[in-house]
């Protein structure tokens, strides 16, 4: 078994409030035969529904980086219209 990376320095303080989040991945839990440095730490972020669309145009603030050009045009409404597709 590969051993443990160090705890996540993620702070959700950073992002809006969320219900739940669930970090996976190779950043997360460590891959055999993976020698580098951590990779990108993968989250999900769990958000009640009726709550969507102000977290979204919350996080858009905070961090735009982590939505597309275009989703960052198009703005909080159609990433929640995307989302709920």
């Amino acid at each position: 078994m590969a051993p443990a990376w160090p705890p996540l320095d993620l702070d959700l303080k950073d992002f809006p409030a969320v219900e739940c989040s669930i970090g996976y991945g190779s950043g997360v839990i460590r891959q055999e035969g993976y020698s580098g440095s951590r990779p990108m730490v993968d989250v999900v972020f769990v958000v009640r529904d009726e709550s969507l669309q102000q977290w979204h145009s919350e996080n858009l603030k905070a961090h735009s980086q982590h939505y597309s050009s275009l989703a960052r045009g198009l703005g909080a409404g159609a990433v929640c219209c995307l989302q709920r597709w």
